[in-house]
C-alpha cells in the first residue's frame, strides 16, 4: 500500500539519515512527516504530523543533516525550518511523534523556491536552495542558542 493523506498533490519526499521517518511536500501547503517503523511494521498507513505553519505550496523540501530538522521551501518564496520532535516507547521501542517547532523562518527573497538541499560540513551546517527566477543562495544555519537556528547568506549567485 502507498502512503496518502493529501488532499493536494505530493511531488516528491525526502528521508532522514537515521531511516527514522520521512517528510513529503504537498501543493496543501503542509508536509507530513512518516513513521517508517510504523509503515515497515505495517502498523499504521497514516502520518504521524503534519506541519502547517508555512502557506504556499510547498515544492521543495530537505532533512538537515545530523538533526531532525526539515528545510521546506515553498512558492510563495519562504523557506521554513523545523525540527520533528518525538519520545521512544520503552514497552515496544516504537517513537511517539509529539510535535514539530519552527527553529527558522527565511522570508522570501527572490521568487518561488524550487530547489533545497542541505550540507553539513566539518565547518558549517549549509541551506542551498534555488528560485525560479534562475538564482541560487546558500546560507549558514549557526545554532545562536539551545533551539534556534539563524541564516546569514553567504554569497548569491546567478545561474545562466
Amino acid at each position: 500500500h502507498q502512503p496518502r493523506q493529501s488532499a493536494q498533490r505530493v511531488d516528491s519526499s525526502q528521508i532522514s539519515r537515521d531511516s527514522r521517518f520521512f517528510a513529503s511536500p504537498s501543493d496543501d501547503g503542509t508536509v507530513k512527516i512518516w513513521d517508517c517503523q510504523r509503515l515497515e511494521k505495517n502498523v499504521t498507513n497514516r502520518s504521524r504530523l503534519t506541519y502547517s505553519s508555512q502557506g504556499g505550496r510547498i515544492k521543495a523540501l530537505a532533512i538537515c543533516e545530523n538533526s531532525h530538522s526539515v528545510a521546506a521551501g515553498s512558492d510563495s518564496g519562504s523557506i521554513h525550518v523545523f525540527r520533528i520532535e518525538y519520545a521512544t516507547k520503552k514497552e515496544t521501542s516504537l517513537l511517539r511523534y509529539t510535535g514539530a517547532t519552527t527553529v527558522k523562518n527565511i522570508e522570501p527573497i527572490d521568487g518561488a523556491i524550487v530547489g533545497l538541499d542541505h550540507f553539513d560540513t566539518a565547518q558549517q551546517s549549509l541551506l542551498v536552495y534555488a528560485t525560479n527566477r534562475g538564482k541560487v543562495h546558500s546560507g549558514s544555519t549557526a545554532a545562536r542558542s539551545a533551539g534556534t537556528v539563524g541564516f546569514s547568506p553567504l554569497r548569491r549567485t546567478t545561474v545562466r
